[in-house]
């Protein structure tokens, strides 16, 4: 009898990602990952907090939030720039807004430092009515340290 000889061989091929270096000594790439993912986390944490505060204090206030390259959409409505922005913020009828933030998920934009902010809560409106919302930011660097308002969604569940 001629003898087979099989030989199987198994390759294992790993490649770190573009980009994740990193001085601090670490247990494995998901580490990395992870650390990444809480420092948008944590940006997104302080735009919200950030922008909700503003809305309650004076909601005019906002406008600084946004650039002459800003879109928000509101109630399937859309007003770019900040002179439409503007006009939309001071139309909106109540005097005193009270928010509190129930989820969010974040994730870096497509377009680099940019993170994009998707958020639920509820909102009461002058003490009495009470609306469920959804909220999509996508914040950008500003060229100055910080970020802007590109892209704001808003819609009231009603």
């Amino acid at each position: 009898k001629e003898r087979i000889r099989k030989e199987v061989s198994i390759f294992f091929f790993f490649q770190a990602e573009d980009g994740i270096r990193d001085a601090q000594e670490s247990r494995g790439l998901g580490d990395v990952y992870k650390r990444q993912i809480m420092d948008y986390t944590a940006l997104a944490r302080q735009f919200v907090q950030a922008y909700f505060s503003t809305l309650q204090a004076n909601k005019m206030d906002l406008i600084n939030f946004y650039t002459e390259n800003s879109i928000l959409s509101y109630g399937g409505q859309e007003f770019k720039g900040l002179k439409e922005i503007a006009d939309k913020l001071e139309s909106l009828g109540f005097q005193s807004i009270v928010h509190q933030i129930d989820d969010m998920d974040v994730q870096p934009s497509p377009i680099q430092g940019g993170i994009l902010i998707f958020c639920n809560g509820t909102l009461v409106m002058d003490n009495e009515n009470q609306f469920k919302f959804s909220e999509v930011f996508q914040i950008l660097p500003n060229g100055q340290g910080g970020f802007y308002c590109h892209n704001d969604i808003l819609r009231l569940v009603i």
